[in-house]
């Protein structure tokens, strides 16, 4: 949850484009679906098996197999779409 608060925080002060995901264990269905135990069970799973992304850089391939990367997956801020536009809509009238 911590993670989460901080990652969505980063990603209201870009202003180009963030997508953030959270994966949370489901064993209403998933879990009892996929015989994956209970929510214990389930959540020692993704412990088990999230890497961080820092972490993940000083991997192999190999100790990456059947994990998946939690923390900020691509950061590139864009300007703002409004602030983009008001530029073009000034650079149009600067061209009349």
């Amino acid at each position: 949850a911590n993670q989460l608060k901080d990652l969505i925080k980063s990603g209201i002060q870009n202003k180009g484009f963030s997508l953030i995901e959270a994966i949370t264990a489901c064993p209403t269905y998933f879990g009892r679906k996929n015989k994956m135990g209970g929510p214990v069970e389930m959540m020692t799973w993704q412990k088990d098996h999230a890497v961080p992304v820092k972490a993940a850089e000083k991997m192999t391939v190999e100790q990456l197999d059947d994990k998946f990367l939690t923390g900020e997956l691509y950061y590139k801020p864009e300007p703002e779409y409004c602030e983009q536009y008001a530029r073009t809509i000034l650079s149009a009238e600067a061209g009349k």
